[in-house]
């Protein structure tokens, strides 16, 4: 973001890399949603002015992505 802000862009984007899980109770997935979301609501507030972009990905190797449809992304950030 620093760099974002000395290059005068304004915005990064976010790519979660392997943010999801292969098989049932692999993870504690409310857990992990709320660690997506404390950690981006801690991006979000070391700059203000630079926009992030979330990458989501329908299509990954993982069988259940975290941050898989734009929609789910958006009402669990809100949320």
């Amino acid at each position: 973001m620093d760099l974002a802000v000395e290059l005068d862009t304004g915005r990064i984007n976010l790519w979660l890399g392997r943010g999801g899980f292969d098989y049932a109770f692999q993870m504690d997935y409310d857990l992990a949603w709320g660690r997506l979301v404390d950690a981006l609501r801690e991006i979000a507030a070391y700059r203000p002015e630079v926009r992030i972009g979330i990458e989501y990905k329908p299509k990954e190797p993982r069988r259940h992505i975290l941050v898989a449809m734009a929609a789910k992304t958006f009402l669990h950030w809100c949320w």
